[in-house]
This record gives structure tokens, C-alpha cells and sequence, in this order.
């Protein structure tokens, strides 16, 4: 699995896509944030459920509010050790929104975008937007760990990532209150250590 410049779109499909986010197949990232380091370590998150209180219902840049206080200085204390923080998320809608796929890109991106503005920290961002039904699966999207893959091959100046000093946070861990347990079986694909997000940052709430 490899990237060439060829590969990489300013657009997916016929959304149009805000400056500084790429496409590749079913991926849209932002690769490079300002003040982004490169790093062996890295700090993995899903954002609906995790770092973003999102709804279905409501949709838009604006529609979100953080899960939890601490969250901003959580996110710069693991910057300010050397991580890289890393968000990889699911968001079918994408795809699945052919007539409006338009509103659900811009919704996705001006989200993230404003997460990043409120916490003050440099962020990587991969975005899955193939089917949770596709035939075949899509590999970029969690738990298939696609998305891991080119983050580390193609998108972290060649540096190894140490999984010992690495971990992941999601929402979706497979408990019976859980909508799925794509994020727990992501860490474990990779060989990360879990965390659900209360474990992360409530403590300093």
C-alpha cells in the first residue's frame, strides 16, 4: 500500500475539498498541520463519541461541542512530550450522501477544523469514507488498519512508530451501551495499547 503523486486529489469524488485536506481512494486527510512534528510516538484518537460531542441529527461545521473540559490541556501535555497527535475516523456518510455529499465533507472538515482552532495543538487527520457493507471491505475503514498503514508508511518521514510508547483512544469498544467495536479492534490490529475516553480525560475534569 503506497502513495504516489499521482494518487492524491484536491477533491473526493465531486466535493470540492477545503484547502490543505487531499483525497486518496477513500481516504481525505490533512497531512501536514501547522507545527506538526513527525514522531515514534504516537497518540491515536477517533473523534465522534471521543473528542467531539457530535450528533447524527445535526450537521454543519458548528454542530459539536467537546466531551470533556480537560481535553484541550490533555491533548498540548501529550504534544508538548513528543507525541504526534493522530485522529482517525469513520464518517460513511461521505459516500453514502451522493445528492448532498457537498454538505457532509464540509460538515466533516469544518468540524475538525474547529476542534483543532479550540485546542491549540497540531493535528494529523484521517478521515475513512468507504461503506461499514462494502464488497469488497474497505481497507482504510476502522477496524481494517488501512488508515494506520499509510499514516506511518507514507505520512511520518519514514520513522518507525514505537507501539510501546504509543496508544489509542476511542469511543467504540465493544461495551453492551457501545454502537460498535470498530476502535478497540483497530488498537488491537495494530498492537496498540486501548483506552475509552473517560479513562483518558475525566480524571481532570
Amino acid at each position: 500500500m503506497s502513495i504516489s503523486t499521482s494518487d492524491i486529489k484536491d477533491g473526493y469524488k465531486d466535493a470540492i475539498l477545503l484547502p490543505k485536506w487531499k483525497a486518496f481512494q477513500t481516504i481525505i486527510f490533512l497531512e501536514c498541520d501547522v507545527g506538526l512534528d513527525d514522531s515514534k510516538k504516537i497518540a491515536a484518537f477517533d473523534f465522534d463519541g471521543c473528542l467531539a460531542r457530535t450528533s447524527v441529527k445535526r450537521v454543519g461545521a458548528d454542530a459539536w461541542s467537546v466531551m470533556y473540559p480537560s481535553k484541550p490541556e490533555k491533548l498540548q501535555n501529550f504534544y508538548n512530550d513528543g507525541y504526534k497527535l493522530v485522529i482517525f475516523t469513520n464518517e460513511s456518510d461521505i459516500e453514502r450522501w451522493k445528492n448532498k455529499r457537498q454538505v457532509a465533507v464540509d460538515s466533516k472538515l469544518g468540524r475538525l477544523e474547529n476542534f483543532i482552532k479550540l485546542v491549540k495543538v497540531a493535528i494529523q487527520v484521517f478521515i475513512a469514507c468507504g461503506l461499514s457493507h462494502g464488497v469488497p471491505e474497505d481497507p482504510f475503514r476502522k477496524p481494517k488498519p488501512g488508515m494506520w498503514i499509510i499514516m506511518e508508511k507514507e505520512f511520518n518521514s519514514g520513522l518507525p512508530v514505537d507501539t510501546n510508547q504509543s496508544f489509542c483512544v476511542g469511543d467504540a469498544a465493544g461495551r453492551p451501551d457501545h454502537h460498535s467495536d470498530a476502535d478497540i479492534k483497530f488498537a488491537q490490529a495494530i498492537g496498540l495499547k486501548f483506552y475509552v475516553p473517560e479513562e483518558y480525560f475525566i480524571n481532570l475534569d
